[in-house]
């Protein structure tokens, strides 16, 4: 009965589901896109709630802020349950969400609720989902909110567009507003700052998709969690300290220990290797740290690139003529990804050369806001529209 605690009119209502929820504070799990924006506006004196579905395996004292559960209401298949919900239950005057259920939805636009959705992925292009596909009027928010130059270009020449577009600051600026209230001292980046003294780190990023759930990524890792090139380099560079972080949404699914179990039985007997400890730990604090990125394909290439950190991106639909051939066109530019074959010698040469010619080279400050300066928080977006209550 978590849904008899909601807000009746919150100015702002926010809904994520676990995946989106990936990130840890002293133990307890936070949405590193959507909880800076709402404590935000919560410190400005905006009367925010948070709500989840599906059914979420969070319990209260796990979350850092409290998401109500409203799965037994909305997960109904009939639009009147949804329309019922908002004019009587929770009736906000925006509503702020990533990973949409249609049906909530089209009944927020129905009453007049103005629908706004944080794009939690970077460097999209044509071939992605958020481009053409979404053709219907009734499945578009009013407003998209990016945090690359890419997404918001493309998402701004999509031919069927009914929406805004406002390129913002990387929420990771705004969650360092009001981090420090909350975090004890973080024994994981304190270790790792202190193995940065000793040693160059190595960051690899997982993915989901590679285990079949993804047509377009089948058939090229055999275990569905990472690819014997990249295990093989990893065990033979016992010079450098690697961390394994897998996907949120890895984190999030049933299947989860599969996940780990891989990990474990290829890396517990390397003590240069971490393929456990760092999966909840903020990934824009690890990339202000680390040294390069290896991934597959994985958007946390044009994250890396905002702090000047150079991704190996392993996966042949990057390639020239391939799915995602446009996709990270700005890190392509600026030299911060590097394409590398499925092979350890050639991944072993990239990282050679990556960080050879990072030797000696003062690149920016990783920590200075100034990065991404002239872009407004995604919170005084936010606010602008409950100021002017139109879009």
């Amino acid at each position: 009965m978590e849904w008899l605690a909601l807000k009746r009119k919150p100015d702002v209502l926010f809904v994520c589901d676990d995946v989106d929820r990936g990130t840890k504070i002293n133990g307890k799990i936070y949405s590193q896109f959507l909880d800076p924006m709402a404590f935000a506006l919560e410190q400005k004196g905006y009367s925010i709630e948070r709500i989840t579905w599906p059914i979420s395996k969070q319990r209260p004292n796990q979350q850092l802020f409290r998401y109500i559960n409203v799965d037994c209401l909305i997960s109904m298949p009939f639009d009147w349950i949804y329309v019922l919900f908002f004019r009587y239950l929770c009736s906000p005057s925006l509503i702020v969400a990533i990973g949409w259920n249609d049906r909530f939805f089209c009944a927020a636009k129905k009453i007049g609720i103005k629908t706004l959705e944080p794009i939690h992925s970077y460097g999209i292009n044509r071939n992605d989902n958020y481009f053409g596909v979404k053709s219907k009027i009734r499945f578009t928010p009013d407003v998209y909110l990016t945090f690359d130059d890419q997404t918001a270009e493309t998402l701004s020449e999509n031919i069927y567009r009914n929406f805004l577009v406002f390129r913002c600051k990387h929420p990771y600026f705004e969650r360092k507003l009001f981090v420090d209230q909350w975090v004890e001292n973080n024994e994981l980046i304190s270790y790792l700052i202190d193995k940065k003294c000793v040693t160059k780190v190595i960051l690899v990023t997982l993915q989901h998709g590679y285990e079949g759930t993804r047509d377009y990524f089948a058939n090229i890792i055999a275990n569905g969690v990472i690819h014997e090139s990249l295990v093989e380099s990893i065990r033979s560079n016992r010079q450098y300290f690697w961390i394994i972080k897998a996907h949120p949404v890895q984190l999030a699914r049933e299947d989860w220990l599969y996940t780990q179990i891989i990990l474990d039985s290829l890396f517990n007997k390397c003590s240069h290797v971490d393929a456990r400890h760092y999966h909840y730990e903020d990934i824009m604090q690890l990339l202000t740290l680390v040294d390069l990125h290896i991934t597959m394909s994985s958007s946390t290439i044009t994250e890396a690139a905002t702090f000047r950190c150079t991704s190996i991106g392993l996966c042949p639909t990057l390639k020239n003529g391939n799915l995602f051939e446009y996709s990270f066109q700005n890190a392509r530019n600026e030299g911060l990804l590097v394409l590398c074959d499925l092979d350890s010698l050639q991944i072993d040469r990239a990282i050679v050369e990556i960080l050879n010619l990072h030797k000696g080279v003062e690149l920016p400050s990783k920590s200075d806001n100034s990065i991404d300066k002239i872009h407004p928080f995604a919170s005084e977006v936010i606010q602008s529209f409950l100021c002017c209550k139109s879009i």
